[in-house]
């Protein structure tokens, strides 16, 4: 079955799930250092990489941070086409 395209009908329907933790973005030469299964994103940017990790891994391999968040997952299956 396809994704909802209805915008109004995602907003109705989306339910906020807050997942457990504190996460934190870090600025990287390289990721080596880190073990691939606690990166949740990784973006590679012409200065470097930015990684969003777990602020307890971070503290764990004395990374720099400067903003500690939370991770909200809106559960709604959505389509990958335009919305209507």
């Amino acid at each position: 079955m396809g994704g909802e395209k209805s915008l109004d009908t995602l907003l109705k329907t989306m339910e906020p799930t807050l997942n457990t933790g504190k996460y934190v973005f870090c600025q990287l030469p390289e990721t080596a250092t880190i073990k691939q299964r606690e990166i949740v994103m990784l973006f590679r940017e012409q200065k470097g990489n930015t990684v969003i990790i777990g602020k307890e891994h971070s503290d764990k391999l004395k990374l720099e941070y400067t903003f500690i968040a939370e991770w909200i997952t809106l559960t709604v299956h959505s389509s990958v086409r335009r919305l209507a």
